[in-house]
C-alpha cells in the first residue's frame, strides 16, 4: 500500500528540511469497526479482545465525568453530549488493566472543554464515529493524557470542533494508530497548535495506519508536532496541513521521528 505525507517537514537540530513523498510498509492490525450486533442479553464479540464480551450502553448527556471502569466494555448506544465542567470519559488505572470504546456509529461532543482524559492502564477505542471537543487549553484537547499508559485508536474520527488547541495532548503516554482511525482539522478554528502535540520525553505515537489531515495553525505546525517524546509512522498518510514551520511533521528539540518502510 502506497502512503504519502505531502510537503512533510522535518526538523533536527534546528534545521528544517522538506521530505515531500515517503512510502511506508503495510499497516500491521486492522480490526471490524462495523457497529455491534448485540445478543438479548448484550453480549457480543469484542473486535480488539476478540471474545464474547457484555457491553455496556452509555447514550443522552453527561452533566459529570463518566469514569470507565478497568476490564470492561462500553458502546455508545446513541450520541453522547457532555455539559459537564471538566471532561465527559475519564480513566485513571495503573498498570495493564485494559478497558475498550465502542463509538458504534455515534458521536461524542464535549461542549464545555475535553472529550476524554486518561491517565492509565490500556484503552481501546474501536468503532465509527466522532469525538469532539471545545476545550480553551492544552487541558481542553480533545483527548488529554496525563501519567502513563496506552491509548490505542482503532477507529473514530477525532476532531477539535471550535477549540483552537489540540485535538490530542501527549504527557508521558502512549498513543497507537490503526487503519480505522483519523484525526482531522477540517471545518476547525486554526490556532497556535498542531492537531496531535507532545512536550514530554517519554510520550510516543505510532501510526501503523489512519491518517491526520487538515490541521492548520497561526505558529508552528498544523498537523503533528513533536517538542519532546517519538513520533514512529510505519504505515498511514499525514496530508494537507498548514502552518508557519511546516504544515504536517515539525520535529524539533529533544523529539525525534522514526519514519520506516
Amino acid at each position: 500500500m502506497k502512503k504519502r505525507i505531502i510537503s512533510v517537514f522535518l526538523i533536527f537540530a534546528m534545521v528544517m528540511g522538506m521530505v515531500p513523498t515517503l512510502a511506508f510498509a503495510e499497516e500491521t492490525t486492522a480490526i471490524d469497526n462495523n457497529n455491534l450486533t448485540l445478543d438479548s442479553s448484550g453480549y457480543a464479540a469484542c473486535p480488539v479482545c476478540k471474545g464474547s464480551v457484555k457491553w455496556t450502553a452509555i447514550s443522552g448527556e453527561l452533566t459529570a465525568t463518566k469514569w470507565l471502569q478497568p476490564d470492561n466494555h462500553y458502546y455508545l448506544s446513541g450520541d453522547v453530549t457532555y455539559t459537564g465542567a471538566d471532561y465527559g470519559f475519564g480513566y485513571s488505572k495503573s498498570g495493564t488493566q485494559t478497558t475498550c470504546l465502542h463509538l458504534n456509529g455515534h458521536n461524542i461532543t464535549s461542549t464545555t472543554g475535553k472529550a476524554a482524559s486518561f491517565g492509565g492502564g490500556v484503552v481501546n477505542i474501536m468503532g465509527n464515529g466522532t469525538v469532539s471537543g471545545t476545550g480553551t487549553a492544552y487541558g481542553g484537547a480533545t483527548i488529554h493524557t496525563w501519567g502513563s499508559g496506552t491509548l490505542n485508536l482503532y477507529g473514530g474520527t477525532y476532531t477539535k470542533g471550535t477549540s483552537q488547541y489540540p485535538v490530542i495532548y501527549l504527557n508521558a503516554y502512549t498513543v497507537n494508530m490503526y487503519s480505522g482511525a483519523a484525526v482531522d482539522g477540517t471545518g476547525t478554528t486554526p490556532g497556535n497548535y498542531a492537531l496531535i502535540l507532545s512536550e514530554n520525553d517519554s510520550a510516543t505515537l505510532t501510526m501503523y495506519g489512519g491518517t491526520i489531515k487538515n490541521g492548520a495553525s497561526t505558529g508552528y505546525c498544523g498537523n503533528v508536532r513533536f517538542y519532546k517524546g517519538t513520533f514512529n509512522m510505519l504505515d498511514g498518510t499525514i496530508e494537507n496541513g498548514t502552518g508557519t514551520t511546516g504544515g504536517n511533521l515539525y520535529i524539533y528539540n529533544t523529539g525525534k521521528a522514526n519514519l520506516s518502510g
